[in-house]
């Protein structure tokens, strides 16, 4: 129970809708003083402390002071339903002692603040007058969203806090805006970006850094195929090469024509694999859906072969985008050429010949003629559609009716193919549906549900699915079970072992 006293003054700010300034004492009203670190801005016009705020504290003060807290903020609280804010409320729940380490934390403001100074030389903040949240008003609302409506123990959740108290209280209207601006304005981070720092796309990122493309003639050396990992790491590794002069050498080894990025290798693995509807989703979600897919499948062996097929893929893709610009063709080039090589890579039976196409840096002239004649069939079929053209090709169903069309291939075509196909399939999920279709058969007419399955083996699955029956499980072969987009790799994988350890337990029984 807090008790606030009103006075007349008060009671008329209230009435005419003055804005009332936020006090908080912490020493009488928040069971004691903050310890903080200070720093001083030199030309004395503000200073700055850096705190660390026990949750529930935080959760008490947004309790009693509400949205009042935020006039300076950019936004209100956007409730636990984004992105953003649902993963803030996941952390809370699952792993409140990381919450300190995954969250930026707090910019606020003030115009005042008492201080004590302990005997250690450590000084703390007892009390501060006109706290405003600028930035970090989604974390401190989702804090006491978690408590008060989630019931989630916050009790060992700490929320880094930075304070800016101003000297000049006329500088306000002129500072905390910027400041506000500032701290809501960042470079934003895209998800391609956060997906990109695994072992699979550093050791793509070094191989590009070392290996060399054949030279085509005499006077030729060779260059980089340039696999730019961290966004804008080309233009920074050109920089730091000092004068004018070595950043040309640099540029001729590492020339801007032949740079990819971690959104453009998705773009041409998917067509490879026969998903052009996917990558006509845009580049961020074509990337992000091929991140899942390595998450699922197990990320492929990362060497000088997979380098040079992958570079191979590009030169086909961007050939391709050369040559629809030459045919009298108008719009939609991303959408037909994604189409186009799906159809030409599954046409050939994946023996699209990558490495002729790696040592030579180029496409052969016959493959070229195939390009502009399924750019043009892939160009009819999307624009044939009544509604919206970028729409109709994100579909499946576009892509179902269109890989099977019959298009006249040139007798020459298939001297340009290979032996074999340029597919591989990751060991490790091999291994997994190898031993799925080896255990699934001693369980067809297993009549128990998941839960008793469970029980037996002393292992878990997903909760939702402990009603379900074994057999209608068994029944089904890896590629039914998985399924295009199916369940998450790791989640099949459970079951499979589940199924595995029940097994064994059955043998040894």
């Amino acid at each position: 129970m807090r008790y606030v006293l009103w006075d007349l003054e008060k009671l008329s700010r209230l009435h005419v809708g003055h804005r009332e300034v936020i006090e908080l004492d912490f020493v009488n009203n928040y069971d004691g003083s903050i310890p903080c670190l200070q720093m001083a801005d030199g030309t004395g016009e503000y200073r700055t402390f850096l705190a660390f705020f026990p949750a529930p504290l935080l959760a008490r003060i947004y309790g009693e002071h509400g949205q009042r807290l935020l006039e300076r903020n950019v936004r209100a609280f956007l409730q636990a339903k984004g992105k953003i804010n649902k993963g803030l409320q996941q952390t809370l729940r699952e792993e409140p002692h990381r919450f300190l380490a995954y969250n930026n934390g707090l910019c606020c403001t003030a115009a005042e603040v008492a201080l004590q100074s302990g005997k250690d030389g450590q000084v703390r903040l007892e009390r501060v007058s006109d706290f405003q949240i600028v930035n970090g008003g989604q974390t401190t609302a989702s804090i006491f969203h978690a408590l008060k409506k989630e019931k989630v123990d916050i009790s060992q959740v700490v929320v880094q806090v930075k304070l800016t108290v101003l000297s000049d209280p006329q500088t306000v209207t002129e500072i905390v805006p910027l400041i506000s601006k500032y701290a809501n304005s960042q470079n934003k981070v895209n998800g391609a970006d956060l997906s990109a720092s695994g072992k699979f796309h550093r050791q793509l990122e070094n191989l590009s850094r070392t290996v060399w493309t054949p030279p085509i003639s005499g006077m030729d050396r060779g260059t980089h195929w340039y696999y730019e990992r961290a966004r804008g790491s080309y233009l920074d590794d050109k920089a730091r090469q000092g004068t004018p002069k070595r950043q040309q050498d640099w540029a001729e080894s590492n020339p801007p024509e032949r740079k990819f990025t971690k959104t453009d290798l998705a773009k041409y693995d998917h067509v490879w694999l026969g998903l052009p509807n996917i990558v006509c989703r845009g580049a961020e979600k074509c990337f992000l859906a091929f991140a899942e897919r390595l998450e699922d499948d197990g990320e492929p062996t990362v060497d000088l072969n997979y380098f040079k097929y992958t570079v191979a893929k590009a030169i086909l893709f961007r050939t391709a985008e050369k040559l629809f610009s030459t045919l009298a063709l108008d719009g939609y080039r991303a959408n037909t050429v994604a189409y186009a090589i799906a159809w030409l890579a599954q046409r050939s039976q994946h023996r699209l010949d990558l490495v002729r196409i790696w040592d030579q840096q180029r496409i052969q002239p016959v493959t070229q003629e195939m390009i502009k004649a399924v750019c043009q069939s892939a160009y009819l079929h999307l624009t044939q559609t009544s509604g919206n053209v970028g729409e109709w090709s994100k579909k499946a169903e576009c892509w179902e009716g269109f890989k099977g069309c019959d298009i006249a291939i040139a007798s020459a075509w298939e001297s340009e193919w290979a032996d074999s196909p340029f597919l591989t399939s990751p060991t490790e999920l091999d291994t997994v549906a190898q031993d799925w279709e080896r255990v699934r058969i001693k369980f067809i007419d297993d009549p128990r549900t998941l839960g008793e399955l469970e029980a037996l083996a002393g292992r878990e699955w997903l909760a939702r699915h402990r009603g379900d029956e074994v057999r209608s499980y068994a029944m089904r072969s890896w590629a039914d079970l998985k399924g295009p987009g199916g369940r998450r790799y790791k989640n099949v994988r459970a079951l499979v072992e589940l199924f595995s350890a029940a097994a064994l337990l059955h043998t040894n029984a």
